[in-house]
């Protein structure tokens, strides 16, 4: 079965043009997550030089392919692999989230142990050891930097008061 591929073409403006179709199969998350349910538009100046608009294309065709891979693994309660830009963005919204409810809201370290203990629980951080909030262990398997004393730190206390 060929493997159909998205290609440009010039609109009658002079534009670098492309359509991409929906799968029925999932238009209506589509449209409820992206506002779009029957086919995604690609359009570039024809000011831009041909390789450029393909690069671009190309990109864009990997976009809404990945949107679509995203909302089928949805459907089918599968995990998502995401790229490394991806992981980033996610981070980065994360942190965002996470600093800005924190400074909104700072409490105390005990209040923000356990939630974050909770959120340590959810991942594998065996790296990690945290005792009643008071002394964590970090095992690595990186050398010691120079003067050094080991990997032990107390959560009162800066790594640089000692």
């Amino acid at each position: 079965m060929p493997v159909l591929m998205t290609n440009t073409k010039r609109s009658k403006n002079g534009d670098w043009f492309s359509r991409k179709a929906i799968p029925s199969d999932v238009r209506e998350p589509y449209r409820l997550a992206h506002g779009v349910s029957r086919e995604e538009r690609f359009r570039v100046p024809g000011s831009t030089k041909p390789e450029q608009a393909k690069q671009r294309l190309r990109e864009w065709d990997a976009e809404i392919t990945g949107r679509i891979q995203a909302l089928r693994s949805m459907a089918r309660w599968e995990g998502q692999t995401l790229t490394h830009r991806q992981l980033h963005e996610t981070a980065a919204r994360w942190y965002a989230w996470a600093t800005k409810r924190w400074l909104l809201e700072p409490g105390d370290w005990d209040s923000r142990y356990e939630e974050l203990q909770s959120i340590y629980d959810r991942f594998d951080l065996s790296s990690v050891r945290c005792r009643l909030a008071k002394e964590c262990v970090v095992d690595t398997n990186l050398p010691a930097a120079p003067g050094a004393k080991g990997g032990r730190f107390s959560a009162t206390e800066r790594p640089g008061d000692r």
